[in-house]
């Protein structure tokens, strides 16, 4: 699908408005964090990960653990 946008002013910068049929082909839905690069001139859009703290903690080995308790000077009740 090739698409062409418009460089628009919004607020104090540029944007461009991402038509919706794109969107939904892309499965891209509000909320959701793209991350972009420039290669050879051209702006690259990819979903970026989402990250959830479940499976984070089930990567985490006893070798990459350190113990913070040290670093903390006092308790400090919420």
């Amino acid at each position: 699908m090739e698409i062409r946008l418009k460089v628009r002013n919004w607020g104090s910068g540029r944007g461009v408005l991402l038509p919706k049929k794109l969107l939904e082909e892309l499965k891209v839905q509000p909320g959701d964090m793209l991350a972009g690069e420039v290669r050879d001139g051209q702006l690259v859009l990819t979903r970026a990960p989402r990250y959830r703290l479940r499976d984070l903690l089930k990567e985490l080995q006893p070798e990459n653990q350190h113990d913070v308790s040290a670093e903390v000077e006092e308790e400090v009740e919420p």
